[in-house]
């Protein structure tokens, strides 16, 4: 049997739709919007209304494959029952000389991604785009659908009458949900998917898995938000699953203690990132109101010398140690020091113990001569 052959950037150009040509009788094409792995967004007008679509169509190369075709089909059938102005609605689906189609919203703006480029957000618009990401998560999570691949490349945001205005984007890997119950879906059979830097630990680990999946993809995007960096990461995709299993997680204020990081939204991001599901937020819903509320918050006052934050929120202390190593959980505060403050005990530790092998070493001298006296 032949090996399969990769189709080039150039054959893959070939195979775009034209611009005019008229698919399913219904959408005219404009232009091409952008390309990912397994589709092309065109830029295309509703024939009847004049209305302006983004059109996804799976690539042509890949029809062949069930996988993508039942994607792009769940897709569809799960976009119809999400609505929510933060999540970008399905107009239609559709066939064309063998190829699945979606329309969709045109969304204006960039990717979140684009904008992470150049570095840690502010601190209002970290909480002003979270808090609307968190809201479409609701609406998807209310009509019974997990996203489970919720990453900055997802979300797309524009500038609206002077504010930032987000939308949650490809919900090709989501599930359906029923009750406690993840329905069979495109992704069984022992398959992990989703965004390495992104999955919940209970989702790298295959298990049941509920919202709270969500809410954690969430915190890791607040965490990169405000810090500029990933709080865990691999040099390989299953490095950096491990380290979701395992590493012990540096709190924003500790990662970049040059930003002014307030500490009631640390404390938001660490529950976000619990490592036990029931240690995080309830739902997206809760994430959101917690978001307000630390936004709303002033400062924290530092406790005994310590830089601490403030868990009036209702958080819980993150302990990132490996499952079953015993570490105490504080519900009342998480307490980080800087590396100076660590330094400095780690040197009264030394000097501590100095005095301890000098006093001991008089000792034995003083018992040693009047051993000899007697």
């Amino acid at each position: 049997m032949a090996a399969e052959v990769e189709p080039t950037a150039e054959s893959k150009r070939t195979q775009l739709l034209p611009v005019g040509e008229l698919i399913a009788e219904r959408y005219r094409v404009v232009a091409v919007l952008g390309e990912g792995a397994t589709s092309v967004v065109y830029v295309a007008t509703k024939v009847s209304t004049g209305e302006r679509v983004a059109l996804k169509v799976i690539h042509r190369h890949l029809l062949g494959d069930p996988q993508v075709s039942k994607r792009f089909r769940r897709e569809a059938r799960i976009l119809a029952h999400v609505a929510g102005e933060h999540v970008v609605r399905l107009h239609d689906v559709m066939e064309h000389d063998g190829l699945v189609a979606l329309a969709l919203d045109l969304a204006p703006g960039t990717s979140l991604e684009s904008r992470l480029a150049e570095g840690p957000l502010p601190v209002d618009e970290a909480v002003a785009i979270l808090s609307q990401v968190a809201l479409a998560l609701e609406s998807a999570h209310d009509a019974g659908v997990i996203h489970r691949d919720l990453k900055p490349a997802n979300v797309l945001v524009e500038e609206r009458d002077g504010a930032l205005f987000a939308r949650v984007v490809d919900f090709g890997l989501a599930k359906a949900v029923h009750g406690d119950a993840v329905t069979t879906g495109l992704t069984e059979h022992d398959m992990i998917c989703g965004t390495p830097d992104y999955m919940a630990p209970e989702q790298i680990r295959g298990e049941e898995l509920t919202p709270r999946v969500d809410v954690y993809a969430a915190g890791v995007m607040l965490y990169r938000m405000l810090t500029g960096k990933l709080p865990f990461t691999g040099k390989t995709p299953v490095a950096a699953m491990t380290a979701h299993l395992t590493a012990r997680i540096e709190p924003p204020r500790v990662a970049r203690p040059d930003l002014q990081i307030p500490p009631a939204l640390e404390a938001v991001v660490m529950r976000a990132l619990a490592r036990a599901p029931a240690d995080r937020y309830g739902s997206a819903r809760e994430l959101a109101d917690a978001l307000d509320a630390a936004s709303a918050k002033a400062t924290v006052a530092p406790v005994s010398g310590e830089r601490t934050t403030d868990l009036a929120l209702g958080t819980t202390e993150l302990d990132h140690s490996p499952p079953g190593s015993g570490a105490p959980v504080s519900p009342a505060r998480v307490t980080t020091s800087s590396e100076s403050e660590i330094a400095v005990r780690k040197d009264e530790s030394g000097r501590t113990f100095l005095w301890v092998v000098a006093a001991a070493c008089v000792v034995s001298v003083v018992v040693g001569i009047w051993l000899g006296l007697r």
